[in-house]
C-alpha cells in the first residue's frame, strides 16, 4: 500500500518557517461556516493562548473551483468587522462577519476567511525568526435547507500527468477524505489518508498523482473515499484529454 499526501490548504493551520517560536499562539473558532437561508451574520473568535500580545488580520475572499482547480478573489459580498485586531496574552477578539450583498443567493455560495497572525518583529532577539499562524476557514451560504452533491468521478490524462477527478453536478458541496485508487490488478494508492478538500456545488476538483504512479492501463480504477454523505465506491476508466 502506498501513501502520497498532497499540500492542500483546506481549513485550519497553515504555519510559515521558523527557526524560533514566538510566545503568541492564535487559535481560532469556529472552523466552519454554515448559513442557512436568510441567516446573513455570524461571528468568529480569535483567541491568544500565548504571553505575548498578537495582531491579526481578517479577510474575505470568494472561492470557486475552475477546470478542476482552486481559485480565491477579494469579494465585497461578506465583510469582516473588525478587518485588524490586537488581542492580548489569554485574550480573545469576536469579529463580526456579515453578507452585505443584497442579491439572491443562488444554489450555494462559497467564500473562505483568511486569519493572518501579523509578526511583531520587536518581540524578536536578534537573529530570531517569527512565527505566524494562517487560518483558511470554509462559509458555505444556502439558498435552502438541505440538499446533497451529485459526484462523477474520473481518471484524466493530460499530456504526461494524470489527475483523478469529481465533477459535482449536485446543489451541495461535498467534502471528501482519504481518497484511494486501486488499479486492476494492482496495488492501493492513497492520496493522504485525511482530508483531501471540497467539491464545491456545480464545480469540478481534481487531484494529480506522481508520475510513479500508473493507473488505467489494464482496466477500470476503483475510487474509493469519505465523505460527509458516506462512503464512496464507484470504478473509472482513464481517459485522455486534450486540456492543457
Amino acid at each position: 500500500m502506498r501513501s502520497w499526501t498532497p499540500l492542500i490548504l483546506i481549513s485550519g493551520l497553515v504555519c510559515a518557517a521558523s527557526t524560533s517560536i514566538s510566545a503568541a499562539s492564535l487559535q481560532v473558532a469556529p472552523v466552519l461556516f454554515e448559513f442557512p437561508a436568510g441567516k446573513a451574520a455570524d461571528t468568529l473568535t480569535l483567541t491568544n493562548e500565548g504571553q505575548a500580545e498578537l495582531n491579526a488580520q481578517v479577510r474575505v475572499v470568494r472561492w470557486t473551483q475552475i477546470d478542476g482547480v482552486e481559485k480565491t478573489e477579494p469579494t465585497t459580498d461578506i465583510v469582516a468587522s473588525p478587518p485588524v485586531v490586537t488581542v492580548g496574552p489569554g485574550g480573545s477578539q469576536v469579529v463580526r462577519l456579515v453578507r452585505v450583498s443584497k442579491k439572491p443567493v443562488l444554489g450555494e455560495e462559497s467564500y473562505r476567511v483568511t486569519v493572518d497572525e501579523l509578526p511583531d518583529k520587536s518581540q524578536l532577539r536578534p537573529n530570531e525568526v517569527g512565527f505566524t499562524f494562517k487560518y483558511s476557514i470554509p462559509i458555505f451560504f444556502m439558498a435552502e435547507q438541505g440538499g446533497n452533491s451529485h459526484l462523477t468521478w474520473a481518471i484524466e490524462k493530460i499530456k504526461d500527468t494524470t489527475f483523478v477527478s469529481a465533477k459535482n453536478d449536485g446543489n451541495r458541496r461535498v467534502r471528501i477524505a482519504g481518497l484511494t485508487l486501486t488499479p486492476a490488478g494492482g496495488k492501493d494508492f492513497i492520496l493522504g489518508k485525511g482530508l483531501n478538500g471540497y467539491v464545491l456545488s456545480g464545480s469540478s476538483m481534481r487531484w494529480e498523482l506522481p508520475k510513479t504512479v500508473s493507473v488505467g492501463s489494464n482496466g477500470p480504477v476503483t475510487i474509493t473515499a469519505r465523505s460527509d454523505e458516506g462512503p464512496i465506491n464507484v470504478t473509472a476508466q482513464a481517459q485522455v484529454s486534450d486540456r492543457r
